[in-house]
Formats: C-alpha cells, sequence, structure tokens
C-alpha cells in the first residue's frame, strides 16, 4: 500500500479511541480469556456427547445422515476453534490493535472462520430437523414443515457466505490489505442485522417444531415432559441468537468504529449456537447410550442386590408396551423384543404418529428366549 510505504503501521490504531481514552498495545482489556474458555467448555461437551452418540448408533448399525451431519459440524467447528487460537490477540477494542495485526493473512483466517462457522451452523440445524423426520410419522403437514425449515436454513447459509465474501474478500484490483482497511464493513451492519433476526426466527420455529408431534403422543405426562426436556437445550441457541443479533445492533449504533470487539463477541455467540445445536440432535442418541451402557450397568447391578426373585420376575405385557413407546425416541437396547415385533401394527395404534421401533438383531433375540 503506497500511502503507508513510509509509515510504521504498528504503532498506528486501527480504531479512534474515545475520547478520554489512549491506545493500549501492552496490556488492554481482551476477549481471549473469555473465548478460550467459552469455547473450551462448550467443545468438550459437544466432543462427549457426539462420540456418545455416534458410539451407540454405530455399534446398532442404526448411523442416519442426522449422525453423519452433526458430525460434520463438530470437526467445522474445532477446526475453526484451531485458527481462532491463531487469531486470540485481535479479540481486542479497535483502538488497542495495530494495523499491522490486521495485515497479511489476518483477515484471510478471519473470512476462512466465518465461513467454517456458517456452514458448522447451517448443518447442525439441518442435523435437528432430519432428527425430527427420523422421530415422527411424515405426514403432509409434518413433511411440509420440516422442508421449510430446511430451505430456510439453506437460503440462510448461502446469504451468510455470500454477506461475508462481499464483507471480507477484496473487490477486483484490490489486495488483502486494502479490504481489510476499507469501510466497507459500515455498509455491511444493516445485513448483519437481518440475517440476525432471520437466524433467530429460524432458531424459535426449530425450537418449537416438535411441540404439537410430542404433545399428539398417546404417552403419559412423564414421558412427554422427558421429550420435550431432551430438547428444551435448544432454548439456549435461541438465547444466544438474540445475544448474537444484540451485539450486531450495538456493532452499528456504536459513534466509536469498535468492529473488532463486537465482531468478537457475535462470533463467540455463533460458535456456541453451533455447538447447542450439535448436542440438541445428538440428544436422544446420547440419551440412548446413557442408559444402555451406563443404565444397564447400574440396573444389572440393582438386580443382583436384590437377589434371584427379582432377577427372574417376568416382565409384563404393559412393560413391553411402555418400553417400545420409549424405545424410538430414546433407542435402548433390548427392548424391541420377538413379542414386541410381533405386535408392532397394535402398538402403531396405541402410539398414532409414532413409527414402531426398529428390531435389534441378536442382541433382542437372546433377550427374548430367556423369557
Amino acid at each position: 500500500m503506497a500511502e503507508f510505504s513510509d509509515t510504521d503501521l504498528c504503532a498506528i490504531p486501527l480504531g479512534k479511541p474515545p475520547e478520554g481514552q489512549v491506545s493500549n498495545f501492552v496490556d488492554p482489556p481482551s476477549l481471549s480469556r473469555i473465548n478460550i474458555v467459552i469455547n473450551g467448555t462448550v467443545m468438550a461437551s459437544t466432543f462427549l456427547i457426539v462420540a456418545g452418540r455416534l458410539f451407540v448408533n454405530r455399534m446398532m448399525k442404526m448411523l442416519t445422515w442426522s449422525d453423519y451431519l452433526a458430525l460434520m459440524a463438530l470437526v467445522l467447528s474445532l477446526t475453526e476453534a484451531s485458527l481462532m487460537l491463531t487469531q486470540l490477540r485481535l479479540a481486542r477494542h479497535a483502538w488497542d490493535i495495530p494495523v499491522c495485526w490486521r495485515l497479511g493473512n489476518a483477515t484471510k483466517i478471519y473470512f476462512a472462520r466465518a465461513c467454517l462457522v456458517i456452514t458448522a451452523t447451517a448443518l447442525a440445524k439441518a442435523a435437528i430437523l432430519l432428527l425430527f423426520n427420523q422421530m415422527f410419522t411424515v405426514e403432509r403437514r409434518a413433511h411440509v414443515a420440516i422442508l421449510a425449515g430446511l430451505v430456510v436454513n439453506g437460503v440462510l447459509f448461502l446469504l451468510g457466505i455470500a454477506f461475508e465474501s462481499y464483507d471480507v474478500v477484496p473487490a477486483p484490483g484490490q489486495t488483502w490489505d486494502q479490504a481489510a482497511l476499507s469501510d466497507k464493513s459500515d455498509r455491511f451492519s444493516t445485513w448483519a442485522i437481518a440475517t440476525g433476526v432471520l437466524t433467530l426466527l429460524l432458531d424459535i420455529y426449530i425450537f418449537v417444531l416438535p411441540v404439537p408431534f410430542i404433545a399428539r403422543l398417546n404417552w403419559s405426562t412423564r414421558q412427554r415432559l422427558k421429550a420435550l426436556a431432551m430438547f428444551s437445550t435448544g432454548l439456549l441457541a435461541v438465547v444466544t441468537s438474540l445475544t448474537s443479533l444484540v451485539y450486531r445492533v450495538r456493532m452499528m449504533e456504536e459513534e466509536q468504529s469498535d468492529m473488532t470487539w463486537y465482531a468478537a463477541l457475535v462470533l463467540m455467540c455463533i460458535v456456541v449456537e453451533v455447538h447447542i445445536a450439535i448436542i440438541v440432535s445428538s440428544m436422544p442418541g446420547f440419551a440412548k447410550f446413557m442408559r444402555v451402557y451406563l443404565g444397564g450397568t447400574m440396573t444389572g447391578s440393582s438386580r443382583a442386590a436384590g437377589g434371584d426373585c427379582e432377577k427372574n420376575k417376568p416382565r409384563t405385557r404393559g412393560e413391553r408396551y411402555t418400553e417400545m413407546r420409549e424405545s424410538w425416541l430414546f433407542k435402548t437396547t433390548g427392548t424391541a423384543t420377538a413379542m414386541a415385533k410381533a405386535d408392532d401394527t397394535a402398538d402403531a395404534a396405541v402410539v398414532p404418529g409414532m413409527r414402531p421401533a426398529p428390531a435389534l438383531s441378536g442382541v433382542d433375540a437372546g433377550a427374548d428366549s430367556s423369557h
């Protein structure tokens, strides 16, 4: 950049400090520590839940597109986190960042992070919608509702990539350094708020989508509450999406340009939202993992303590039906016995709108023969 050829860009702040403040390049306020803590916490939780989901579904040979999309979203999010570690020093107020830190590969890395997060968000929400498609019988209205969610999710993905490209990628004849120091982002703020509003509406839509389907099932109150509690995690996604929108509005309203600080906050909220979406799509599978591998161990210990009387107590027909009603949602093993498979049609009538649980070969046959 010819106009800065004789200037020490590492001595010039990226933004003008507010009145009464001075730039601090040594030890300024920073979001780096909270960024590491929040990202590390949600990442570890998400990794464990997805690992449990994939393990149990693979063991049962029940992997679906929802599993694959959740895994892809997690991989992309982990990749973004690794890039985030290289840019922690940019999580400051603009007037505490030297101009030279925004040059070189910094803008390219930021653009890569944004694209990774946008893609991971779309994949995670698609995983939730496909999970709904698996869980509930696809009536025409349900199919239209899920398909509409997938279409809107895809449109938001394309808009996000397009707007981010406009905001960051150099125009023809422009270098990356020139683009990094341009004022395009000021004009982009309105679009950022618009996409933030649409994202919030989509999150609310996905959050309430399963409620009417669960309400129509012929379940006990306990079973309904258990299913609703499983998806209540999605409320956190709505909260983080709303928080992200607030920061986008603040970004546009600030009299002194402080894009770097608010961009870090917005990106942090989006990353948390991605992980929450992955967790929501993985909760039924993780619940299955807990019941199969941890619940089974505790149950076995309890039966051993109870003696042979409890061990040899036959299960009643009502118990089998209760297990069948919960087995598709929570996917537990040992519940779809040969007798239950023979009664799938009757069970479907008892539970309208719910698909009968798939047979689990080997485990079920062995369980049934013991009775």
